[in-house]
């Protein structure tokens, strides 16, 4: 199954917003944007911050964006440990930003598990033709 047709079965829902930056402070390439998106499933529904580098112009689509959560929260279900995850990532496992990163996608993977349910986001994460 790919992305958009993943979409289409679970009626994701999908809007963005351009924001001037992101909250958690991170630095950006000058001209990068940022967005604040937002997927509803039903009735329940999942907020994210989604940047793009300069090279890339235009609002981000749910395709772009649920595809770079499913590849964060895979990696992290696949891993057993931080210390396995940021091997496979090339992180050093003593970095605090590599840790608070970890977390970071941690947290993405329980609200997706919440807006999909844990079968749903597991068939997108490791099931799906993703972009």
């Amino acid at each position: 199954m790919t992305i958009q047709e993943f979409i289409a079965l679970h009626q994701v829902k999908f809007s963005a917003e351009w924001i001037s930056r992101r909250s958690d402070g991170s630095e950006w390439m000058p001209g990068s944007s940022h967005w604040s998106c937002k997927f509803r499933c039903g009735r329940k529904s999942m907020t994210v911050e989604f940047s793009q580098g300069p090279a890339i112009s235009g609002e981000p689509t749910c395709e772009d964006v649920l595809d770079c959560i499913a590849s964060d929260v895979g990696g992290i279900k696949s891993a057993r440990t931080f210390e396995e995850w940021a091997s496979d990532l090339g992180f050093d496992a003593d970095s605090r930003k590599a840790e608070q990163t970890y977390k970071a996608c941690e947290l993405q993977g329980e609200k997706l598990d919440l807006l999909l349910g844990i079968e749903a986001a597991e068939q997108l994460c490791f099931e799906t033709e993703r972009l």
